[in-house]
This record gives structure tokens, sequence and C-alpha cells, in this order.
């Protein structure tokens, strides 16, 4: 089943549009990325999907294979078991991305406050197309020689993954 598709993803009247801070265009944009990211399970309801941490795992892993291990991560309904597994991402994943989610938005996206899966979904799709750009304008500065001097691949940049790149 695919996210655009389905009304059920807006957990709230206000809907997730409102609730996330994005407009609709924005918000289906969204759901159509991460439709196209492998998932292990079935997305239904995002809110609920992504509250325990499993599935952005998965999202990560799917950009930055070599710096998640997903056996870290199982799907749980308790609520300390969710904010484990997000302090887990946190620590042993998002910080070597240099991607920070708010304490407050780990709460939200456990607690399943509607839109606020969106909003860390967002901002992650942000870093990953602004590392993209990094990475394409890198190869571009290489294959006109420029590559001399360029980056050895290990956090030289602040949006850098930590991780070589081959």
């Amino acid at each position: 089943r695919t996210l655009t598709s389905h009304t059920d993803i807006m957990a709230s009247p206000l809907g997730a549009a409102q609730l996330s801070g994005l407009d609709e265009e924005e918000l289906q944009k969204l759901y159509t990325w991460v439709d196209d990211i492998p998932l292990s399970r079935p997305k239904r309801n995002i809110t609920r999907d992504f509250s325990d941490g499993v599935l952005m795992a998965e999202v990560v892993k799917h950009f930055f294979p070599k710096i998640v291990d997903l056996h870290n991560y199982s799907a749980s309904n308790s609520v300390a078991q969710k904010q484990y597994t997000w302090t887990t991402l946190q620590q042993k994943v998002f910080r070597r991305i240099n991607f920070v989610v708010s304490q407050q938005d780990v709460d939200d996206v456990v607690n399943c406050v509607p839109g606020a899966v969106e909003r860390v979904l967002k901002q992650f799709e942000a870093k990953v197309a602004k590392y993209h750009a990094r990475k394409l304008a890198d190869a571009r500065r290489e294959a006109l020689g420029a590559g001399a001097g360029a980056s050895s691949g290990i956090r030289d940049h602040d949006d850098s993954p930590g991780v070589r790149h081959y």
C-alpha cells in the first residue's frame, strides 16, 4: 500500500499538512519519497508505523547503508522501548551524519502526535538532498581535475556522514 493513496495517514481532523508545517503538495511529495524506499513493513498509518523507530532506521539505511545495523532495532509497542530505539538512533546513527532530531520531536513521534513524523522525515529528506548535492559537486570537481585537494570523504564537511565514500 502506498501512503499517497490513503486518507488514514491523516491521524487528525486538522490533517498532517497543517500539523507538520508542510502544505498539501509538500506532504504528497514526502509520502511519494517514502513510498519509493523499500521498507520491511507495509505503511498503513505513518504516524504509528514510524513511532517505534524501526522504519526510520530502514530509511536511513537506504541512503547510508554502512552506518545502520538493523539488528539493533526491533518493533515495539511500549513507549519506553520506542524511546530507547530512538535514543539508539540518535547516538549510533544520526550523530554520524550530523542529523539532529530534537527531544521534543522524538517524544512527539513516539507518542504518535500527528504531523511529527512528517517533520522528521522532511528534515531527513533535506539532509539527504544536501548530502547528494555535495557528493555530486565533489565528483564534478574531481572530474575537472580539481580533485587534488578534494575531500577524503571523512567528516570534513558539516553534513558528512562520517564514512568513506568509494
